[in-house]
């Protein structure tokens, strides 16, 4: 090979690696906000769990569940009472969601902004 062959081919390379990476690096924080939406559904069934129980206290849900949890570039929060049950999604200008238990119908609202 001659050295114009051999820069033209560095040259491709180049042009196709700054057309694939962003396009790889999206493909993490649509994992992360999936992630975090996840544990956000993981928990409101868990809250709906609790609030059949003639006296729900959404204390008694797992520990792990009512820990934040970070995934990339989300925070995830919980927060859960002994009356109540909700989680909201921050830090991230891809996504945004809160989850909350209406502990009356027991129906679940999730507002996403994506």
């Amino acid at each position: 090979f001659t050295l114009v062959e051999l820069l033209i081919v560095v040259v491709i390379l180049g042009v196709l690696s700054g057309v694939a990476l962003p396009s790889f690096l999206s493909q993490r924080d649509k994992a992360n906000v999936s992630a975090a939406n996840a544990q956000g559904k993981q928990l409101m069934t868990a809250c709906q769990l609790e609030n059949t129980e003639a006296s729900p206290d959404y204390t008694d849900i797992d520990s792990n569940l009512q820990s934040a949890k970070t995934f990339g570039a989300i925070t995830w929060t919980p927060t859960v009472t002994a009356t109540a049950c909700s989680a909201a999604t921050t830090g991230a200008t891809t996504t945004q969601g809160n989850w909350s238990l209406n502990t009356t119908t027991g129906v679940v609202t999730i507002t996403e902004a994506v």
